[in-house]
């Protein structure tokens, strides 16, 4: 939580906060699916995502070490203050209808074990996924496949099936059989 205030779960001398801006990693594929995942819920106060490390974002919060923004995710509220690592977690958290009252229970410490648990493997996969080598583009051909030609040997299929289907005679229903009422000859 930003030093010398309340958390974003309560209204400070400010008022309420009324947005949030996420700086998040770009480069990062488990920043953008956190970011499209969140962008996908209905929100309770206005949510911005900035790419951390770019102009617009140098622009905007000057002050901010933006190597660190690199490293771990940071919100800014509307009033100032400036959340990092668990806390800016909690705020996205909070900032969403879905999960506001699993942030409130991280906050008051019911689900805090729980958060710490995902934090940790999402931390892990983001590790994994900055260290893994770009797999190379994949082939694209310009040429058409080559065309299907059937051989003479090849199985032929049956011819379409005009008109009403002949009566089976050699199936029946289950608890049936050929002394059945309805299917004797």
């Amino acid at each position: 939580m930003p030093a010398g205030g309340p958390g974003p779960v309560a209204a400070g001398p400010g008022g309420a906060v009324r947005a949030i801006t996420v700086l998040y990693d770009a480069n990062c594929p488990v920043c953008r699916r956190a970011k499209r995942w969140v962008a996908a819920q209905t929100p309770l106060v206005d949510i911005k995502f900035i790419a951390a490390g770019t102009a617009i974002a140098h622009e905007r919060f000057p002050r901010l070490d933006h190597r660190r923004t690199l490293a771990d995710i940071t919100v800014i509220d509307d009033r100032g203050g400036v959340y990092r690592d668990d806390d800016a977690w909690v705020v996205v958290l909070w900032a969403c209808a879905s999960t506001r009252v699993a942030a409130n229970d991280v906050v008051f410490g019911t689900k805090r074990t729980a958060f710490r648990s995902v934090k940790g493997a999402t931390e892990f996969a983001r590790s994994v996924t900055a260290t893994a080598p770009t797999p190379p583009p994949p082939v694209v051909t310009t040429q058409p496949p080559p065309p299907v030609v059937a051989r003479p040997s090849d199985p032929q299929p049956p011819p379409p099936v005009t008109g009403p289907l002949p009566p089976r005679r050699d199936w029946y229903p289950p608890g049936c059989d050929a002394d059945c009422s309805p299917h004797r000859g």
